[in-house]
């Protein structure tokens, strides 16, 4: 991971005092193209991390990882527990992360 994927991990786990269960952070491209993911994965770039923290409802974990200056990316996946964020660089002019799936 990347010091500002690792310090906003470690700023949610902070706020929930709960540890994080990471399900997927760097994928090697042979990896990230066998589970289906994006070409240009930020999981590739170790700038990504799909996770969830045990006892805390993801909407609150959703809510509160949006609120986070270096989080470029929020996904969200129906009927998983675990949320996706990453440290993209934001498009110009956004003041929330760049959010797919998330309601």
């Amino acid at each position: 991971m990347t010091p500002a994927l690792r310090f906003a991990l470690w700023k949610v786990e902070g706020h929930f005092l709960k540890k994080a269960v990471v399900n997927s952070a760097y994928r090697t491209p042979w990896h990230n193209a066998a589970v289906g993911g994006a070409e240009n994965s930020y999981h590739t770039k170790c700038m990504a991390v799909d996770f969830f923290l045990p006892g805390v409802p993801k909407q609150k974990l959703i809510d509160y990882v949006a609120t986070l200056n270096v989080i470029g990316g929020l996904g969200c996946y129906p009927g998983r527990d675990f949320i996706h964020m990453d440290v993209r660089q934001r498009p110009s002019g956004y003041r929330q992360p760049v959010t797919w799936g998330c309601t």
